[in-house]
């Protein structure tokens, strides 16, 4: 952390008080234990490489964990008072992130919680947000980036559409029903679509999660939906279990940011309640199929969310 922050093995070297030999040695080990070249190393500058990018992504993500734990005691006592600002995608924000923002503002009372949500998946950096939350690693050199889960997607109709048309047994007969998709620009495909392969058109295209999740609750056709979708809305089904894909999930801030009590309370109820990875089946790193159960972890967690912010 220290070359890639100021660029240089001996000015590392100074600033840790210890030899550059002893920076170097230390570099060389670790890049043995990965398995990965962490630096370009030139006669004026230590440049990080793309898998030295990722490493300090994580490193950044430990010395925050371990930051996190020296302020438990000292925080326990205290009211933390501030503003945090989140910005999250349109799907996550619109349909799970609410189920939990209850709890987290009665145990939060003097926390102001700026939520706006985005409908563009691409990385990109926003000063203006303390916390974004993303699905995919970032590489900026001062982002720490916590993992919060797996997303899950999986298609869904409703129990009345599929009784009105069929419920579809093969990717084939997809091509028999109303397709609703996604994407985020008129050239695109679609992004069911284009995973599908399929070469017919969709009844819905929009470039909004809140449009593609509601239009699937009416009964307007087949969409592909974060798993999570059957616990908000029970009476989804899921269809063609054996098609699914996943991706991480990252909230993402800078160093700084991070340390801001307010940002950091933020950050902590997002990974102990809203993304638990350890509870909730839909957010564990393997896939595991919708049942009748995760309604009951789902009120559970809910459960328990209000009372942490009660005590």
């Amino acid at each position: 952390m220290a070359v890639a922050r100021v660029g240089s093995f001996t000015r590392a070297a100074r600033e840790l008080r210890v030899s550059e030999p002893t920076v170097s040695r230390r570099i060389k080990r670790l890049e043995t234990a990965l398995g990965a070249k962490l630096f370009d190393r030139g006669k004026r500058a230590a440049q990080l490489t793309f898998d030295g990018k990722r490493a300090l992504n994580y490193a950044n993500a430990a010395e925050h964990s371990i930051a996190r734990a020296a302020a438990l005691t000292r925080e326990s006592t205290s009211n933390i008072d501030g503003e945090c600002k989140l910005l999250v995608g349109d799907g996550v924000g619109s349909y799970w992130m609410p189920q939990f923002l209850a709890p987290f503002l009665i145990g939060n009372p003097d926390v102001e919680l700026v939520l706006f949500t985005t409908q563009d998946r691409t990385v990109i950096k926003r000063p203006l947000f303390d916390l974004q939350i993303q699905y995919m690693e970032p590489l900026a050199e001062d982002a720490v980036p916590v993992r919060l889960g797996t997303l899950h997607f999986m298609l869904f109709a409703t129990r009345d559409y599929l009784a009105a048309y069929g419920h579809p047994t093969r990717t084939e007969d997809l091509a028999r029903h109303r397709i609703v998709d996604l994407a985020l620009d008129l050239t695109e495909k679609g992004m069911m679509t284009s995973w599908a392969g399929m070469s017919g058109r969709q009844a819905l295209l929009t470039n909004s999660y809140t449009v593609l999740g509601e239009t699937v609750r009416q009964g307007g056709g087949i969409a592909l939906l974060p798993t999570y979708a059957q616990v908000v809305y029970p009476h989804l089904v899921p269809v063609l279990p054996s098609l699914n894909l996943h991706g991480p999930l990252y909230v993402c801030f800078e160093r700084e940011t991070g340390k801001k009590k307010p940002v950091r309370a933020t950050i902590d109820y997002l990974k102990d309640f809203v993304f638990d990875r350890q509870r909730m089946p839909w957010f564990f790193d393997h896939f595991v199929m919708p049942n009748k159960d995760w309604k009951k972890v789902f009120d559970g967690c809910i459960a328990r969310a209000f009372a942490h912010c009660e005590k």
